[in-house]
């Protein structure tokens, strides 16, 4: 997808900041078109060894509230997840957040000679499916089994917070300012949703402890080969939070396969399901905004969007 954020390396800069990484240049670069935020490349250098470039945006005007410092959020996370958990993540090689070679803060990973299960997923038997989605599930649960100190995002511990419901209101508080600058309007005052999260305040204090949440955990960040995940990618909006607002749990998307292999059985109860309808809401309203601001081109996705935003601010109203 085409998108405003992403930042276009001339080839000069890419040989320069490959030699930094490898101590050689690139034998051939190619971009990758996957995703909407950062520019992404694959690198090959002479000793055969293949490499996932990823260049975070050089405007800084264009990244909404919660994206600062999320390239750092991806290293940081990927490293942890390595140490303590047994979710398959690409190597790390290189990161550079200086700014002294390159504008913006970039890693090298490395690639995952795999099938991106979005790409493929059509292609696949049911039983193979709900198999793999049954692995999300597990995953998800290890992802959601590290524990914190305070709630928020990961690379903005200066905004983090003692309780869920402070940290959830920053966040509804950021989008909103978000979509005043790019005048996305959501047909509501913001001081209703404001008055509607308040009164949901117990809901939300029911969360007691700081889980470390993917929050962008799908098929087109998931890499299989035989049937099987071997990578996880695009941990760059990790939060701490309450693992219900994982995308797996998101209306649409939730399977009965990702619960069996979350582990997750048992229904939800009043408060989870009031929660659960606030994530709903918020994911679309990122996701509106996100639109805007990344000048997105597509409108069958616009229709998209602003459909399940209105089917989810409408449930959240009649619950």
């Amino acid at each position: 997808m085409k998108s405003a954020t992403k930042y276009k390396v001339e080839q000069s800069l890419l040989e320069h900041i490959t030699k930094n990484a490898f101590g050689v240049k690139p034998i051939s670069v190619q971009a990758i078109d996957d995703g909407s935020f950062n520019a992404v490349y694959l690198i090959e250098v002479p000793d055969g060894r293949r490499a996932v470039l990823k260049v975070a945006p050089c405007d800084d005007e264009r990244v909404l509230r919660y994206e600062k410092n999320i390239m750092y959020t991806e290293v940081s996370v990927m490293q942890k997840i390595k140490r303590h958990t047994a979710v398959p993540v690409p190597d790390l090689y290189y990161f550079d957040a200086a700014h002294t070679s390159c504008p913006s803060d970039y890693f090298f990973m490395q690639y995952i000679n795999a099938s991106n299960y979005h790409l493929v997923e059509t292609q696949l038997s049911e039983e193979v499916r709900n198999r793999i989605d049954e692995q999300i599930g597990m995953y998800n649960r290890y992802i959601n089994e590290i524990k914190g100190h305070l709630f928020g995002y990961f690379g903005q511990e200066r905004r983090q917070k003692e309780t869920w419901y402070e940290a959830f209101s920053r966040m509804l508080e950021d989008i909103i300012a978000d979509a005043k600058h790019y005048n996305v309007e959501f047909g509501l005052d913001e001081n209703v949703f404001y008055r509607l999260l308040e009164s949901d305040e117990e809901a939300f204090n029911a969360v007691t402890e700081p889980r470390l949440v993917h929050s962008d955990l799908w098929a087109g960040n998931v890499f299989i080969r035989e049937d099987k995940i071997v990578a996880i990618i695009d941990w760059e909006r990790c939060l701490w939070a309450d693992p219900l607002i994982e995308r797996g749990f998101r209306s649409e998307y939730l399977k009965q396969s990702f619960l069996r292999g979350y582990q997750r059985e048992e229904p939800f109860t009043a408060q989870e399901r009031r929660r659960l309808r606030w994530y709903d809401l918020y994911y679309y309203m990122t996701l509106a905004v996100e639109e805007c601001a990344r000048e997105y081109d597509d409108e069958n996705y616009h229709e998209h969007v602003w459909k399940q935003y209105h089917q989810a601010l409408s449930r959240l109203k009649l619950d």
